[in-house]
C-alpha cells in the first residue's frame, strides 16, 4: 500500500505499472476497506441493536 501512495507499484513484472493499473489498485483496495468497514457496522448495529435484559 505505502509503495503504491508513492507510485513505486510495479506490475507483474519489473516494468513499472501503468496509471491506470495504479488506480485499479487502488480502488480495489478502498473498496476491500469499506466493505470490512462496513461489516463491522452492521455487527455493531445488530449488538447495540438488541434489548437489554
Amino acid at each position: 500500500m505505502k509503495a503504491e501512495c508513492e507510485g513505486r507499484l510495479t506490475g507483474g513484472g519489473t516494468r513499472p505499472a501503468s496509471a491506470q493499473q495504479m488506480e485499479t489498485a487502488r480502488l480495489r483496495a478502498k473498496l476491500a476497506r469499506v466493505r470490512m468497514e462496513r461489516g463491522i457496522l452492521g455487527k455493531r448495529t445488530v449488538y447495540f441493536g438488541r434489548e437489554r435484559e
